[in-house]
Parts: structure tokens; C-alpha cells; sequence
């Protein structure tokens, strides 16, 4: 199974443990602000492939819905944040078997004729359809995340200083608050 991305056809082969971000150090790298820097990553299980969100600020959708672990299908639609794959199913190809048709009636192994395709007229689209409709209209409002993104995926470095910011900047506000009520009552 095989997700491709959807604006540039990036194909990228699904394996157990392949992860996704926008770090470098990611095996899909999608250098997308909406993204998360440890975004989502895939585990095998048993055949088929589980797509797993890490908590992602932005959040992993697949067809529509924003779960912890959901299973992949081929045909399903794959958001990162607001970056839409399509996984897709590998196709088994067909061996050809050779027939020595002399000892059998010709028309016995003649393949019928293709039915003729039903019109468009009566196409009636499934959910999946409009679901993959909303999704591409939603992956091309140009919604984006604001500010620092979800703490829990920042480096610690990062998450000290910000913590550490937010402290001083507290105190900072008591203090001129009591330096205010102190100049006021004139003590």
C-alpha cells in the first residue's frame, strides 16, 4: 500500500513504524506549518496498516475521521494537518495463462463482451464521495495553525524557555501591580 499526496503525486511506500512530521528526521517529511513535528506515524498489523495520530496539534483525518488509530484501506483519504494522500492498494496483476485452445471449442474460452458502463445519469455519489469532496475543498481553504502549536511535540529546551518566559512575565506582573498599589496609597 502506497500514500500519494495529492498536490505534487509524491508516492512514498507504507512500512511498520514509518513516521510522519515535519521534522527532517521524519521518513515523510511534509514541510507544511499544519503539520506537527511528530505528526502521525504507520504500524503493521497482522496484513494490513494502522495510521496512528501522535497527538498532533492539527490533527490526522482519514476519510473524514479524527480518531487515535484507524485502519487503511485503498481509496481512503489521508489528511496531515491540512495535507490531503490518497493511500493506495496494490494491485495484484493478472498472470496470463497460456491455453492451447485445439482441443477445446473456441467459444468456450472467448472472454464475454464488457457489459456497457452505466451512464453518468445514474451515478448517485456515495458518502465516501462527498466526504473526499469536503476534504478537498477544506485542503484548499487555506486554514493554517497559529502560534507555537502543541507544546508536548517542542523540544524540552524549547518548552523550558517558554515556561520559563511565562513565569517571569507573571511576576513581573505581580510585582508592578503591588509597586502600583503601594505608590497609590502613597506608603
Amino acid at each position: 500500500m502506497k500514500l500519494k499526496r495529492r498536490d505534487d503525486g509524491f508516492e512514498i511506500e507504507l512500512r511498520d513504524g514509518l513516521t510522519i512530521g515535519r521534522v527532517a528526521a521524519s521518513d515523510l517529511t511534509i514541510a507544511d506549518s499544519s503539520v506537527s513535528r511528530k505528526h502521525a506515524k504507520i504500524r503493521a498489523d497482522g496484513g494490513a496498516f494502522v495510521l496512528c495520530d501522535l497527538d498532533s496539534a492539527n490533527g490526522t483525518t482519514c476519510n473524514g475521521l479524527r480518531e487515535k488509530e484507524m485502519p487503511l484501506h485503498g481509496g481512503d483519504t489521508v489528511v496531515f494537518g491540512r495535507v490531503v494522500f490518497d493511500a493506495l492498494a496494490e494491485q495484484i496483476e493478472a498472470k496470463a495463462t497460456v491455453i492451447d485452445a485445439a482441443p477445446f471449442d473456441r467459444a468456450l474460452i472467448d472472454e464475454p463482451a464488457p457489459s456497457a458502463p452505466p451512464s453518468a445519469a445514474a451515478y448517485q455519489p456515495t458518502a465516501a464521495d462527498e466526504e473526499r469532496a469536503r476534504l478537498r475543498r477544506e485542503a484548499v481553504s487555506g486554514r493554517r495553525s497559529s502560534g507555537l502549536g502543541d507544546l508536548s511535540q517542542q523540544t524540552p529546551l524549547i518548552r523550558f524557555l517558554i515556561y520559563t518566559f511565562a513565569l517571569a512575565f507573571l511576576a513581573a506582573v505581580i510585582f508592578g501591580v503591588r509597586w502600583m498599589a503601594h505608590t497609590v496609597s502613597g506608603g
